[in-house]
């Protein structure tokens, strides 16, 4: 499968969502059910929503990084009164293991 095709699946699989360079590979991971996370290659700060630098040092080396979806979010805002809600999310780990 090439990038372009994995790419036009991402946009017929996910037509309702708002869909750009930097998140694509985000939709991407949905698709081979990975959960890719924005990591810094820098600071190594994970974030999300995925964008083009961090949000912390302003890197532009971000990453999708495969995570395992067990963890712990610590606080998110939803706005669901848009065309796309947003969704703010705070990512923690857990210290239990």
């Amino acid at each position: 499968m090439t990038a372009e095709a994995a790419s036009e699946e991402v946009f017929d699989r996910f037509d309702s969502e708002w869909i750009d360079r930097d998140n694509v590979e985000f939709y991407r991971g949905l698709l081979r059910r990975q959960l890719l996370i924005s990591r810094c290659g820098d600071c190594t700060k994970w974030h999300q929503p995925p964008g083009p630098t961090c949000p912390y040092c302003w890197s532009a080396n971000v990453v999708p990084t495969e995570v395992s979806g067990d963890g712990v979010i610590e606080t998110y805002t939803v706005a669901p009164k848009s065309e796309h809600a947003l969704a703010v999310i705070l990512f923690g780990q857990r210290d239990d293991r």
